[in-house]
């Protein structure tokens, strides 16, 4: 999924050549027991300090406001794991990126069912339901230029946002 595996604890055993694992749950010790329990079957052990070492440091690479930015714009879930410090300006930027998303989305939705609609308009034959159809067109014609100002606006809103982070360091 997009919005996991920014964080690194060390794995020893593990495949990866540098012996580090990749994952991202808002409860380390928890995921790091089972990871052990996982391990433990096959031999493998587990540095619960290093876990959560490597859990800490990457919670605050993945929660950055670009990344939040991201998540949101690419309709990734917020799972509200980020530290106190960090969680404002985490959140601010997913609410400003999941605008898109939504935006675009519903932009889309109304997109299909006019393609969906155009194909029923085709096969009708009569009069009735052909007038009934182009009404429902015609609709839905009304949603998607509704929807597409939304995509506009909530995209400008997003390039202001980044604008505006950018220019604040």
């Amino acid at each position: 999924q997009q919005d996991e595996g920014k964080y690194r604890g060390t794995h020893q055993g593990g495949n990866d050549a540098d012996g580090q694992y990749l994952t991202l749950d808002h409860d380390a010790r928890r995921d790091v027991g089972q990871h052990q329990e996982a391990c433990t079957k096959h031999g493998i052990s587990v540095d619960a300090a290093s876990w959560q070492t490597g859990w800490e440091r990457g919670i605050r690479t993945y929660c950055t406001p670009a990344n939040g930015l991201n998540v949101g714009r690419t309709g990734g879930i917020n799972r509200n794991a980020c530290p106190a410090d960090m969680a404002l300006a985490f959140n601010e930027a997913y609410t400003v990126g999941r605008r898109v998303h939504d935006a675009r989305s519903e932009r889309d939705s109304a997109q299909q069912e006019i393609d969906r609609l155009i194909r029923e308009l085709s096969a009708a034959t009569a009069e009735e339901d052909r007038r009934r159809i182009q009404l429902e067109i015609e609709l839905e014609r009304n949603r998607l230029s509704s929807a597409q100002g939304d995509v506009f606006s909530a995209e400008r809103t997003a390039d202001l946002y980044q604008f505006r982070a950018a220019h604040a360091q």
